[in-house]
């Protein structure tokens, strides 16, 4: 009884340390050209999956929404790439299969993935732009105004006065 008692006091201390609440600030989203994205200085990798953190962690119902249309994009091209093979599969047996209807169907379906895919991109970026848009200001970094020498090509050195802002 007495190690019934022991063990579950010992559980009990272990489990009050092990929950503890972390605050951190949210950082901005950088777009690379093609589709990249960095936060934090790291590349999100499955960049649709690991740009959801940070969405919801913002909270911000326009972001979200833009975000869910964009996901809805991207499930729309992965059903549309099925139809070829839906169209082979379901077509009736006494039917002839003609070459040309198939391949109509075939490039019509790479037509509307690829269009999709761009339009998920823009969407993407729509939302990036939100949340950069949206973020507080700490987020961003303190900027510094301060006083600097600066040599000029002459020899001489001139005083300058400078802003600096951190991204």
């Amino acid at each position: 009884m007495k190690l019934a008692y022991l063990t579950l006091f010992l559980l009990s201390g272990a489990a009050a340390f092990a929950q503890e609440t972390r605050t951190f600030t949210l950082k901005p989203i950088e777009i690379a050209p093609g589709p990249r994205y960095f936060y934090g200085g790291r590349r999100l990798i499955g960049s649709m999956e690991a740009l959801q953190v940070p969405f919801l962690e913002l909270n911000d119902e326009q972001v979200l929404r833009t975000y869910r249309t964009a996901n809805g994009l991207r499930i729309g091209s992965r059903v549309v790439s099925v139809v070829p093979l839906a169209y082979l599969l379901f077509r009736g047996r006494n039917v002839t299969f003609r070459r040309e209807d198939y391949w109509t169907v075939f490039w019509a379906t790479v037509a509307v993935s690829v269009g999709l895919d761009i339009g998920r991109n823009f969407t993407v970026r729509k939302a990036i732009r939100l949340y950069n848009e949206r973020l507080p200001a700490e987020a961003y970094g303190r900027g510094s105004l301060g006083l600097s020498v600066q040599p000029t090509p002459v020899g001489t050195v001139a005083p300058a006065l400078n802003l600096a802002l951190k991204f």
